[in-house]
């Protein structure tokens, strides 16, 4: 190997390096919604969206959200987000009836902020 070979190879090597080290980290949340002591487990027609929302943001809408998959036949959920502290705001929507839109119910905000700096499991209680 000629010696611009082996500078061309560090270099790009060195790069590589550079460059995996500076993307941003994320952690796995999983966990389970619970309502009453048990998984929450709706239909399909059931809308329901978890979402995560950094505490450190001055203002909501200055806000990055992150929503998280929720399995409607299990009440399990999972996202991938930035470390941090993040608040959750939890809405459903029941099916509608008759032909009429369903409003969503109030949303269920968190009173405390989670510390997500590490992939980990939740566990989640709605009234």
């Amino acid at each position: 190997m000629s010696n611009s070979s082996r500078t061309l190879a560090l270099l790009l090597g060195g790069m590589a390096f550079w460059l995996a080290g500076c993307s941003e980290s994320k952690v796995n949340i999983t966990g389970t919604i619970m309502k009453g002591g048990k998984p929450l487990v709706v239909s399909k027609e059931t809308y329901v969206t978890l979402q995560f929302l950094p505490e450190s943001v001055a203002s909501e809408a200055q806000s990055n959200s992150y929503s998280a998959s929720f399995d409607q036949s299990t009440g399990k959920f999972r996202l991938e987000l930035s470390p941090g502290k993040y608040k959750t705001n939890f809405i459903m929507a029941l099916p509608a009836k008759d032909g009429q839109m369903s409003r969503p119910l109030p949303p269920v905000k968190s009173a405390t902020p989670y510390d997500l700096t590490k992939s980990q499991e939740l566990t989640i209680e709605v009234p």
